[in-house]
């Protein structure tokens, strides 16, 4: 997805310190930089030989910074994001 590349990445040029998520019920952040530096981890795993290209992932977390991150790093890699609700998932495993 190279729109959200270059839209992470002009963001994270012209202000990286900035808030680019927010946390209402702690207040805890992200900023531009991060998201910019987790998309480009999940580039780096992309192009893993062991995964097809546009592969599809599910994505399962309780954290809204962390989903937020890896929705838009794993989007930006241009993998199809199958987000998850993360006690959904926990019952199933308790369940098997």
């Amino acid at each position: 997805m190279a729109a959200i590349n270059r839209l992470l990445a002009a963001h994270a040029s012209e202000r990286p310190e900035a808030t680019a998520f927010r946390v209402g019920k702690d207040g805890r952040t992200l900023s531009w930089r991060d998201l910019a530096c987790n998309a480009e981890h999940w580039r780096e795993l992309a192009s893993w030989p062991t995964l097809p290209p546009r592969s599809r992932i599910g994505l399962v977390t309780g954290d809204p910074l962390a989903f937020a991150a890896n929705y838009l790093g794993a989007l930006a890699a241009g993998m199809t994001v199958v987000p998850l609700d993360a006690l959904y998932v926990i019952a199933n495993f308790k369940e098997t």
